[in-house]
């Protein structure tokens, strides 16, 4: 008895082990989150990996966002997928570039402009959140900065404080 117990764990356990090893050739790697000054282009392409990700919506939070948003990251944005941005300096900027990218691609776009920002987050599909050590428009040009994803456990109450902002924000 005790014997064919221990044959029963020794295989219980191979086919768990062999079940995440599969599970772990199919997800991809998380890519680096660690940029160096200067590592604009390896920023650049992490970031797009990120927002091509999405599958119904992304909502940008970055108070220094500028109208660059639009030429080097939503362009990798899945069709039909929503995007809301949200700033609180260069609207003017983002505003021209935004009637211009919603002429193009409908409602997929809101702008709105608050001052009770400080970090730089991206919120994925209502679930995921990003971190961005420094803005958009900047990052990695002169300083190291970060991209990394937040643990899933804080997501729901980050995004709940930005969704209280966004309501109370101006439209641009």
């Amino acid at each position: 008895m005790e014997l064919m117990r221990a044959s029963n764990v020794a295989t219980i356990s191979g086919v768990l082990h062999r079940a995440i090893a599969d599970l772990e050739l199919k997800v991809p790697g998380k890519g680096k989150v660690a940029f160096a000054a200067g590592e604009v282009y390896e920023f650049f392409q992490e970031l797009n990996k990120v927002i091509a990700s999405s599958e119904k919506s992304i909502f940008i939070v970055d108070p220094y966002l500028d109208a660059t948003v639009f030429d080097y990251y939503l362009n990798s944005r899945g069709t039909g997928v929503t995007v809301r941005l949200l700033l609180s300096k260069n609207s003017e900027n983002v505003k021209a570039a935004a009637e211009k990218y919603a002429q193009q691609y409908a409602t997929v776009l809101e702008v709105r402009k608050s001052n009770k920002i400080h970090d730089r987050v991206i919120f994925l599909d209502g679930y995921v959140c990003w971190i961005v050590g420094q803005s958009l428009k900047d990052a990695a040009k002169a300083k190291p900065t970060y991209l990394a994803p937040l643990a899933p456990d804080v997501v729901a109450t980050k995004l709940e404080h930005y969704e209280s902002i966004w309501a109370n924000a101006q439209a641009i």
